[in-house]
Formats: structure tokens, sequence, C-alpha cells
């Protein structure tokens, strides 16, 4: 792969968002002849900069969510809990604002970077981070059922990411972003990191993890249906989609799919 070392941003391919945010979709785009070489520079460009926001989005979780074992081990072992009414050496999460300002932000621009690499095979316009005016606009323009139900399941996601890097980032008296480090609850158990608009209610490790493997699939699969979409007018040959299984994936670059041009069916030729 051309300018691609074993290392990308001091993390190795062995990573799994190097492996399939980056070098599993650079060879599904390399497959698609619809790219102009300018395009493909382009579209390269985009999952570097996609790739480098979900490592940092990653290295934030994977700080948060060490501290949250470390804390629940520390529970089951000492009982922090049982310790009367004062806590010693209660836990806490160094910097925990600057990390989760960190992982928002970069949670953000991966939704724009996103938006940026589907306008490389349909000029949507479109210039923000919002799914679902990407949405309105496939849905208008007749863009394949396949790529429009992908962003429909992603759009939730997105619209919470943004959300709360928004409530963040600009003072509103109806949407102010809180959180919450380690905390007694009244059942005198330690309660998680948590945040949410207005209130902090929500495990920020738990979903860190669930919002960054939703990206990770939203993309892998948003790029095979574009790239699927502009490669099925060919009369002899077709691209097909295969899945490696965890037994079968490369430990050194676990990509999970790849995609192969194959001879199309007697059917599938006749129907062209």
């Amino acid at each position: 792969m051309p300018g691609m070392a074993k290392k990308v941003l001091e993390v190795g391919t062995t990573n799994w968002i190097v492996a399939r945010v980056m070098v599993q979709n650079y060879k599904i785009g390399e497959s698609c002849v619809f790219l102009l070489t300018g395009q493909k520079a382009e579209f390269t460009r985009n999952l570097r900069e996609l790739m480098g926001s979900l490592l940092s989005c990653s290295e934030a979780y994977d700080y948060i969510n060490s501290k949250v074992l470390a804390v629940e081990k520390k529970v089951t072992i000492d009982g922090i809990q049982a310790k009367g009414n004062i806590f010693t050496d209660f836990p806490s999460t160094e910097n925990l604002e600057e990390r989760v300002t960190i992982y928002l932000t970069k949670a953000k621009h991966s939704v724009q970077r996103i938006i940026d690499i589907f306008n490389l095979f349909y000029n949507s316009g479109i210039s923000n981070p919002r799914i679902d005016e990407l949405i309105k606009w496939c849905e208008k323009n007749n863009i394949v059922t396949e790529i429009v139900d992908t962003l429909k399941l992603f759009e939730p996601v997105a619209k919470y990411v943004v959300d709360l890097r928004n409530s963040q980032e600009h003072l509103s008296k109806t949407s102010k972003f809180a959180f919450s480090d380690f905390k007694i609850l009244p059942s005198r158990e330690v309660s998680a990191p948590l945040w949410g608009v207005n209130e902090a209610k929500h495990s920020i490790h738990k979903e860190m993890n669930v919002i960054l493997k939703e990206f990770v699939a939203f993309t892998e699969w948003l790029i095979i249906y574009l790239v699927l979409s502009k490669e099925n007018e060919n009369s002899l040959f077709e691209l097909r989609v295969f899945q490696i299984s965890d037994e079968h994936q490369d430990k050194d670059c676990p990509i999970k799919y790849m995609v192969k041009t194959c001879f199309k069916e007697k059917g599938e030729k006749d129907k062209n």
C-alpha cells in the first residue's frame, strides 16, 4: 500500500482500528475504478484523518475504562463503600473533562470525515456533520436502498455524539453538558463516571466503547455499499464482499471484510 508503513500514527496494523478503518477500507476503495486518481488521494487522506480521530477516541476510552476496572477491583477486594462515612484514597479520573472533550471532539470530526468520503462518490453538497440531512438528500436523489438503510442505522449514534459535543461547545439555557467522576450513591455503591445533556446519567466508559464500535462498523459497511453502487454496471464482472471469520483473520492486520472482482454468473450477465 503506497505510503502505508507498518506503523501508523505510532500504532501498528495489529490495532483493530488501523486494520479495519484504514487498511481494509483503503483496499476496498482501491477496487473502485469510479474514483479518479485525485479522488483516491482524497479518499486516502480522509481515511487517515478518520483513523486518527478514532484512535484518539480509543485512547481516551482506554484510559477511563482502565480506571473503572481498577476501581471495580478495589471495591471488590477492599470494600470502599464499607469504610464508614470517611473515604480515604477515593478514586478519581485524572483530567476527566479533558479526555471526554477529546473523545467528543474527535468523534464529531469523524462524522464529518465520513460525510466527506460519501461526497467523493455522490456529491451531496452537505458540509456539516448531519447524517439526517444526508439521508434526506439520498432519498431525494434515489440513492440505493442499502446506503440509505445504513445511514439510518447510524444516524442516532451520530446525532447523540454531535449533541453531546455541541452542548459542550455552545452555552445554552436548554442544553448544557453535564458529567461526573466517581461518586458515592445513596445505596453506598460507587458510581462510575457519567455524562449527558443537562443531567449526567449515562456511563461514560460503556457508551464510549459502544460508539467507537458503531463508528468502525458503520464506516466499513458504508464504504462497501458506496463502492458496490458504483461498480454494478459492468456486464462481465462484479464485486463481491467476503467476510473473514475471527479465527481466519491475520493477527498482524485483522481486517474483517474484503472485496473481490468475480465473473458474473450467466443469469446476471443476461440482465445487463
